[in-house]
């Protein structure tokens, strides 16, 4: 980048479509400032804006993160300086307000759904949100009251229509421990 330099690192914007954490991430969007390159140096002047930073995960999260001490391990902690949290967003982000109405509309007639619980989730994540995980698939999989889609399958495409069309057809939504890091 031509118009990268010292002065106006602090300027530049990078933004990460998803988590900030390191498997979601390049290696140049982890720049810090312990970074050995100059260039890398410069990239950790770098504003970086993501879905989750450092500060989304919670505390409970302390004993899996001594599982990814290194920053090429699964799920690792984001090792990138001047990284910042954005909002999710929503189911309806980016409708205009017609879609906004017909949604609003589809979900709020009352109808009866075929499952109590509807669980949409893949087999990953930290230590006990693995452990999780993997028990709650097995029991919503083990009743007929359940619902459960594997998205494991279905990575490197968008599921978002399937993940609604499965909380659709129940009362409640699992949400397991690991979809990303915040839910750890």
């Amino acid at each position: 980048l031509p118009h990268l330099n010292d002065d106006s690192a602090s300027r530049h914007i990078w933004l990460a479509p998803s988590v900030g954490w390191v498997n979601e991430t390049c290696d140049a969007f982890q720049a810090n400032s312990s970074s050995t390159s100059p260039a890398a140096l410069l990239l950790a002047k770098t504003i970086k804006l993501a879905l989750e930073d450092r500060e989304s995960a919670p505390p409970s999260l302390a004993a899996d993160r001594e599982l990814a001490v290194d920053e090429n391990a699964p799920m690792s902690m984001p090792w990138a300086d001047n990284l910042h949290s954005i909002p999710y967003p929503s189911v309806l982000s980016g409708f205009d307000a017609a879609r906004v109405a017909a949604w609003q509309a589809s979900t709020a007639v009352p109808t009866q759904r075929p499952y109590l619980v509807s669980g949409a989730w893949g087999a990953h994540g930290l230590g006990s949100a693995m452990d999780v995980r993997t028990s709650m698939e097995r029991q919503c999989l083990a009743s007929p009251a359940c619902s459960f889609i594997d998205l494991d399958d279905m990575r490197g495409r968008t599921n978002t229509e399937d993940v609604m069309e499965a909380g659709l057809v129940s009362t409640f939504c699992l949400e397991p421990p690991g979809g990303t890091p915040a839910r750890e």
